[in-house]
């Protein structure tokens, strides 16, 4: 008759010490350390991408609506001093003034978020000073005064987008590395 010796068990539980623990977080932590900044930046260019293109709709629309009511179709600042980052209205109606009457309102967008401002600029995107900086109004033809819009990030980081607006309504994102201020 013979013996069979019982199993054993191994001396060491398997399992993480805590030193490789500790280390495993330090360098969890130094990669954070280098990935959330840029991906806050990845984050704000899309923002400021996504804003961009909101306010390219709506001057689109409205020059679209202009055209199919055949008479002049308005996009206007919320705010006076001619900044759309409050946001803005697109109603049928000159543009000068912008009515109470929801009936002729086209589309209502609210403020943009995160600090990103949306200005009236020059050609050459250097804040405009006229008094007609808060509106825009596409004739019943579908026609505009040439505009010129800065979106800016309050990251400096993040570019500036140019939007320009052509005489013959035409509405497209110019340059990509806007300076802002």
């Amino acid at each position: 008759m013979s013996i069979t010796p019982a199993p054993t068990r191994p001396n060491r539980l398997r399992g993480f010490t805590l030193i490789e623990l500790m280390v495993t977080i330090a360098v969890l932590a130094i990669l954070l350390a280098v990935a959330v900044p840029s991906f806050q930046q990845a984050i704000m260019n899309a923002r400021v991408s996504s804003q961009t293109n909101e306010f390219i709709a709506s001057l689109k629309e409205a020059r679209s609506e202009a055209a199919r009511r055949g008479v002049p179709v308005g996009v206007r600042a919320n705010s006076e001093s001619g900044a759309f980052a409050d946001g803005w209205k697109v109603f049928v109606g000159d543009g000068a003034t912008a009515p109470d009457d929801d009936s002729v309102m086209v589309r209502v967008s609210e403020a943009l978020p995160s600090g990103i401002t949306l200005t009236r600029t020059t050609s050459a995107f250097v804040d405009y000073t006229e008094a007609d900086a808060a509106y825009v109004a596409f004739t019943a033809r579908g026609r505009a005064t040439a505009s010129y819009f800065r979106v800016c990030s309050p990251m400096p980081q993040v570019a500036g987008r140019g939007i320009t607006l052509t005489p013959t309504g035409k509405v497209s994102v110019v340059a990509t590395g806007v300076s802002c201020p």
